[in-house]
């Protein structure tokens, strides 16, 4: 919608001012549109960001040569 406005509006000139109307409404409910699009939704599910999916692989234990404690 954001394009389509844009190009009515590139040639503003040679056009009825009823459809450069119309192009400004068209970028406008486009712009709009994309950002609502964009939104992040929280689906109030946290359990699954607790633990990440198992790849075959064990995370590393601490590194005894970087241990100040010994």
């Amino acid at each position: 919608m954001t394009a389509i406005g844009g190009a009515i509006a590139a040639e503003a000139y040679f056009l009825p001012n009823s459809l450069t109307r119309i192009a400004g409404y068209l970028i406008v409910a486009g712009t709009v549109a994309s950002v609502v699009s964009q939104a992040v939704i929280n689906d109030g599910n946290d359990d699954d960001d607790e633990y990440p999916p198992f790849n075959g692989f064990s995370t590393p234990g601490p590194n005894p040569l970087l241990d100040v404690n010994q």
